[in-house]
């Protein structure tokens, strides 16, 4: 089978047989197909007036911005009804004959999909409209071509179809005298690869399972690009979408009484994002796009995206499931720690991360004992450079907390079913009335199993936060990416990753061609210090110390003469400076050596 790619080079490819092309440019036979119109104010005006009785798909703003640019290019749009309940019905008509295929593909708000088809793997597809002159002056030909498309793993099949319009100029101006619309039948569909379906942004439901900042910052952003259909948010924590880092500062420290939320419940509202709180996707059946829920109900859905974060990774020892033994990486686990350390008098945290240390440092009093527990040789060792790892360890020790590094868990011992004691594999025990686990995390990938997505370490995802399956995506601390900023390929575990990435996933899937540059940073406060981290210093060859008091200390490390990376503590200017300088790559050991490594210095150079 023949297929036209253009009846002109220069006008959008229609993706048609040859059979259908000619009884294309043979129909309405009082068409003067050579001789297009050439609008005057009188008429775009009252073109416009019959346009906006017409429309039914763009909202009143985005109409008559849409009409000002198009009008005087004799192109126009509306749509045509049919009989409720005929597939046909609501096809509408939509202009475009100047852009590149991809930015030519426009999806509809509202309609039938195609009978034969499932809805949720179906689209519509409506370009290439045209205004003609007709016989007689008061007389006005318009043409255009559609598709009703269905996506496949393997191809996508598109169905051709024409809608031709009369139209006729009276006393209240223009209006629609005839419509005539016809479908090409399913055995004349075109089969083409499934690539093409890159250029074509689908509409339908997003099913968003997931419930902390990538969830709400994808529906978000989908909502801002301009993403009409219906956005369901799915998460298994009973609590709108809140902000995690101050559950093990603030919230253990009883400085804030609950979870902050991210976006208030009005928004949710204002933007139609329909949230099922409480409820965990167990299944997704990929046969009909459906998600199964923990209750039974079930969503179909269009397009997927994964923001399903990553959960603590446990410790694999004996005694590791007695009572008062936790995890810190939700409200309820922190609400429980909280609960547990007002009569504590022994906790021992195992791990010397970013929680660890942060726990210890909400925790530690006078009335408590905090031991920390460490399986390596320094403090922070997976993030930071040693110089920091010592800072931090006198930082801790000067307030009470005890430091065990280079120790080894290999049990915990309980009483009447609750922890007593941290047994340690160089045969030493630690008495604890409550212990906590910070050991790192585990992606969330049991529904990415499902899907058989490409997984090592998190949910491998491109620029664009596409899984390896068409029309999923996955964004957040759950995903494994290579970047600009990291080329080696990691899961980042911070709220700006998540926000960021979420972001552009959102405007993704909304259709916007964008992708993820942004330069990661992190931060952790500990007592009232602020480690700040702008970049990564994975692959770094050298590294500059700038000593400052016992509460501040910079670290600038370099990939040969580049910075690539700035951990400081209660610098935060330093670190804003760092965060807008670092992208640009132009950070050289020369420059910083000009003014003795204060970065802020070069904002103005």
């Amino acid at each position: 089978m023949n297929v036209h790619a253009s009846h002109d080079p220069s006008r959008f490819s229609y993706y048609m047989t040859d059979e259908f092309y000619q009884e294309l440019v043979s129909d309405f036979s009082d068409w003067q197909t050579e001789d297009r119109v050439v609008l005057d104010v009188a008429e775009r005006d009252q073109f416009r007036s019959m346009l906006e009785k017409e429309s039914r798909l763009l909202d009143r703003q985005r109409f008559e911005e849409w009409l000002d640019l198009f009008i005087p290019d004799c192109t126009y749009w509306a749509p045509s009804t049919r009989d409720q309940g005929d597939p046909r019905s609501e096809i509408a008509v939509m202009f475009d004959d100047r852009r590149r295929l991809e930015d030519r593909v426009y999806r509809l708000r509202t309609g039938h999909a195609w009978s034969q088809a499932p809805a949720s793997r179906t689209t519509r597809i409506v370009s290439n409209v045209e205004v003609f002159k007709g016989k007689t002056a008061d007389l006005r030909m318009v043409r255009a071509n559609f598709l009703i498309s269905e996506f496949w793993d393997s191809e996508t099949r598109i169905l051709t179809g024409w809608a031709g319009y009369r139209m006729s100029f009276g006393s209240a101006g223009w209006k629609i005298s005839a419509k005539q619309i016809n479908l090409i039948n399913c055995d004349q569909c075109i089969r083409i690869p499934a690539l093409f379906s890159e250029h074509i942004a689908m509409r339908g439901r997003l099913l968003i399972v997931g419930g902390s900042y990538a969830a709400s910052e994808l529906a978000s952003s989908a909502r801002e690009h301009g993403y009409d259909e219906q956005i369901v948010i799915v998460s298994d924590e009973g609590e709108l979408p809140y902000h995690r880092p101050p559950l093990s500062k603030a919230f253990l420290k009883g400085q804030a009484e609950g979870p902050l939320p991210i976006k208030s419940e009005a928004f949710y509202e204002s933007n139609r994002l329909d949230l099922e709180l409480g409820l965990k996707v167990t299944t997704i059946e990929t046969d009909t796009n459906t998600a199964v829920l923990s209750n039974g109900a079930r969503i179909s859905f269009d397009t997927l995206a994964l923001a399903v974060g990553a959960r603590a990774r446990e410790l694999p020892v004996p005694g590791a499931d007695l009572r008062n033994v936790y995890y810190l990486r939700s409200v309820a686990d922190a609400r429980a720690l909280k609960a547990a350390a007002e009569d504590a008098t022994n906790i021992v945290i195992i791990g010397a991360g970013f929680i660890g240390l942060e726990v210890a440092s909400a925790l530690v009093s006078p009335q408590r004992q905090v031991t920390v527990v460490e399986a390596t040789d320094r403090l922070l060792g997976r993030v930071v450079a040693p110089e920091l790892s010592e800072f931090f360890r006198l930082a801790h020790t000067r307030r009470g907390v005890k430091l065990s590094l280079s120790s080894e868990v290999k049990a915990l011992e309980g009483d009447n079913g609750a922890v007593r004691k941290v047994l340690l594999k160089d045969g030493r025990s630690l008495e604890a009335d409550t212990v906590v686990i910070g050991i790192g995390s585990v992606p969330n990938a049991d529904l990415a199993r499902q899907l058989e997505l490409e997984c090592q370490n998190g949910i491998i995802v491109d620029s664009q936060s596409r899984t390896s399956r068409a029309n999923v995506f996955a964004a957040g601390d759950c995903t494994l990416f290579q970047g600009a900023f990291n080329s080696a390929g990691s899961r980042l575990e911070s709220v700006q990753n998540a926000i960021d990435q979420s972001k552009v996933a959102g405007a993704v899937i909304a259709g916007v061609d964008k992708c993820y540059e942004s330069l990661p940073w992190f931060w952790s406060d500990q007592y009232d210090l602020k480690l700040q981290i702008a970049g990564l210093p994975a692959g770094a060859t050298d590294r500059i110390v700038r000593f400052g008091t016992d509460s501040q200390i910079s670290v600038f490390h370099f990939f040969h003469d580049i910075c690539i990376c700035v951990e400081s503590v209660n610098r935060s200017r330093e670190h804003m400076s760092a965060r807008r300088l670092l992208p640009t790559g132009k950070v050289t050991r020369g420059r910083l050596e000009e003014v003795d490594f204060d970065i802020s210095a070069l904002m103005t150079r």
